[in-house]
């Protein structure tokens, strides 16, 4: 009688750790293809001198702004990034999205200030490496947890899909500030393809077994001018960004 009673138990035991263990299945954060949206702020910082420009509207030229007068401009962005693992904490980022960027001259006693808002189209390749790399799972495995990742690669500007330049006298006697120059080229690009190298930090925080969201840091050097050599042989106006972010995402 004791026999037959203890074989349904045994029975018992061992379909419960069979269920148990299809429910603990676990893999790390880099093995888990995820999509995330992303927006947050892009500080650029010009580099060279910004040549002088007549736009048809103005008929004015906005003269030629030395290179020790440029200041970092402040504007956003927003993309859509796909993360692709490789394995051993490795994976393959694809990033596209929108930028506005902005590039600011302030004034001197010979010129007024200006500013030039460039919207792009941007594509973006990158390898990323996670330092920390946590354990996650079904059920509430692994959430709470924090994966950290370094990432570098290439960076393409296209476009750009919308431009504007104003330049501004300093303020007169009544307060109010005279605009001399405001125009867009309308079509006339005279715009380098925007090609330049980044790298950055990124901080992952484990929601619910498949959302996360991020934070992240990158600085892009870029190795084209802002003008085309076509347009403007002379030019040698750079560009550099110092991006900070904000996704959230889903983890397949």
């Amino acid at each position: 009688m004791g026999v037959l009673v203890g074989l349904p138990l045994v029975a018992l035991q061992v379909g419960a750790q069979e269920s148990s263990g299809e429910e603990t299945v676990t893999r790390n954060l880099s093995d888990r293809t995820s999509v995330t949206l992303l927006a947050g702020a892009t500080l650029t910082s010009p580099s060279g001198t910004f040549p002088s420009l007549i736009f048809i509207d103005s008929e004015t030229p906005t003269g030629l702004k030395r290179a020790d007068l440029a200041e970092t401009g402040v504007g956003y962005l927003w993309g859509i990034n796909a993360f692709f693992p490789t394995g051993s904490g490795f994976g393959i980022d694809l990033a596209l999205g929108s930028r506005n960027e902005v590039v600011r001259y302030r004034e001197s006693g010979e010129t007024s200030p200006i500013r030039m808002d460039l919207q792009w189209f941007h594509f973006g390749i990158s390898c990323r490496y996670f330092l920390l790399d946590p354990m996650t799972g079904d059920g509430e495995e692994g959430i709470g947890s924090f994966g950290l990742a370094l990432r570098g690669g290439l960076s393409l500007g296209f476009g750009p899909v919308g431009d504007r330049v104003e330049s501004t006298l300093a303020a007169d006697s009544a307060g109010s500030v005279v605009v001399v120059v405001d125009g867009s080229f309308k079509g006339g690009d005279p715009f380098c393809t925007a090609v330049g190298f980044s790298g950055g930090v990124e901080g992952v925080f484990v929601v619910t077994e498949d959302i996360e969201m991020s934070i992240g840091s990158s600085y892009t050097g870029m190795v084209t001018p802002v003008f085309s050599k076509d347009a403007l042989p002379q030019s040698d106006l750079f560009l550099s960004h110092l991006d900070f972010v904000a996704g959230i995402g889903y983890r397949f």
